[in-house]
């Protein structure tokens, strides 16, 4: 028979278990989650109270082979954190499944964090094991390969609405996987990881990866950046969002040797360096909207498949420039949304969040080159941009604005805002935003309203 939990809430304390009884376990006293895990059989849950995990016992756990249950309490990742506190000096992770666990081994609800280890797998080891991660978030994590999580030989873990958040290696910022591997992600998001080669994922030797109704984000590597696939590691990605990835070889994929991406409803937008794929194949894509990526977008292998599949190259119109705290839903008037869209329906990983918006965020025909009410130049830009615009002489003077806005039309730097006589005028962007901070590298739009008359002229700044 189970113990009850309210017996044992307020203590949060530790006893034997049999199978499929529940044990609340406490950070600060008692038995630690290793201890737990040794004595408990199939079935069991070990509930893990609020706090902070930390020392032996409360990191390198094993799960042993077992088929059971670790999970916060709460439910919530940012009350329940494994502290690895590992270093290059002292180096520990959160988890190790070595024994052929399967998906009956979970780990639910926690925080993994500061894991460290010269090696693979900085967060989550896995070999010939197939464990199941739900709603936990994995972040500042490092490692030589897998900054969060590693899978090696015949494991195939699933991850369920985690967060993989600026974890960092040489391959696989935050995940990599290696000889016969697959890997599933649903409903993830992965976001400012980085690496040498697959900023956020990176599969080799017959290891694919599915991402469902993911999202990768703001992931940075030099080739893949935000995914890298080699050898027969395909990546399969449906109704995914990729925003803001960056690598000079290939902004959100890098795929070889019989690698190619397949992609369904899927945006691929505003990659900060690259174009948006590099494939030394074809992939196949099918409804997708790949728009505004620094290097090019319908470019390369996949040049011919604009067009055809449902494929687009429009602005999507994210909430993010009006909504900050909804970057990545739609705006009702998103050709991404399915009402725009019926014959693919929804694209991206998010829904419809908010209404139509005017103003620059809004507009979807950007230019794609300079027009003869603004100039730019340098550009790229290694530092200051000289700006030159045009004051129309139907009218005399006329209210004129001038402002840098980013890829989402969040409003980065107002530069001009007042009345201006007619004929040429110049000023300059200092690569700065209106706090006087640096702005980091990649796209950007010089927005020019004047006289009734709007033009954009898009930026990229390389320092």
């Amino acid at each position: 028979m189970r113990r009850r939990l309210a017996s044992l809430a307020l203590l949060c304390a530790w006893a034997p278990v049999a199978a499929g009884e529940v044990v609340l376990l406490n950070p600060w006293f008692g038995p630690t989650i290793q201890q737990a895990i040794d004595a408990a059989v199939a079935g069991d849950s070990l509930l893990l109270c609020p706090g902070v995990y930390r020392g032996p016992g409360r990191r390198d756990i094993d799960f042993r082979g077992k088929a059971i249950t670790v999970r916060s309490l709460t439910g919530d990742p940012d009350s329940c954190i494994i502290d690895c506190d590992g270093s290059a000096a002292d180096p520990h992770r959160g988890f190790l499944f070595q024994s052929r666990e399967g998906p009956g081994s979970i780990i639910e609800g926690v925080t993994i964090t500061r894991g460290w280890t010269s090696g693979p797998g900085g967060g989550v080891w896995c070999e010939e094991a197939s464990p199941t991660i739900i709603g936990c978030s994995l972040r500042d994590n490092h490692a030589e390969v897998g900054g969060a999580l590693y899978c090696t030989e015949w494991s195939a873990p699933r991850l369920i609405d985690c967060l993989l958040e600026a974890n960092d290696a040489h391959y696989g910022g935050a995940i990599y996987s290696y000889i016969w591997c697959t890997l599933s992600l649903e409903r993830c998001m992965l976001r400012d990881n980085q690496a040498t080669a697959g900023g956020a994922v990176y599969g080799v030797f017959l290891s694919p990866t599915e991402l469902d109704s993911c999202t990768l984000a703001e992931n940075r590597a030099t080739q893949g950046g935000a995914c890298y696939g080699d050898y027969y590691s395909s990546a399969v990605c449906r109704q995914c969002t990729f925003y803001g990835n960056g690598a000079p070889n290939g902004g959100a994929f890098f795929c070889d040797v019989l690698s190619s991406p397949n992609l369904e409803n899927t945006i691929i937008a505003f990659g900060t360096e690259g174009c948006a794929i590099v494939d030394h194949d074809t992939g196949t894509l099918t409804c997708c909207d790949i728009y505004g990526n620094a290097g090019g977008d319908w470019v390369g292998s996949i040049a011919g498949q604009l067009g055809v599949n449902g494929n687009i190259s429009e602005h999507p119109l994210f909430c993010g420039a009006i909504y900050p705290e909804q970057p990545y839903s739609l705006s009702n008037a998103s050709p991404c949304a399915p009402e725009h869209n019926p014959g693919c329906g929804l694209i991206g990983a998010w829904g419809v969040g908010c209404g139509a918006y005017s103003g620059v965020a809004a507009r979807a025909g950007w230019p794609d080159r300079p027009g003869r009410l603004l100039l730019a130049g340098p550009n790229p830009a290694p530092g200051a941009v000289r700006l030159r615009f045009v004051v129309p002489a139907d009218d005399g003077p006329a209210h004129t604005r001038l402002t840098i806005h980013d890829v989402t039309g969040r409003r980065v730097r107002g530069l001009v805002d007042g009345m201006c006589c007619p004929g040429d005028h110049s000023t300059k962007w200092d690569g700065r935003d209106a706090m006087g901070v640096d702005v980091c590298n990649g796209r950007y739009f010089a927005w020019l309203a004047v006289a009734g008359q709007e033009m954009a002229v898009p930026l990229v700044v390389v320092r």
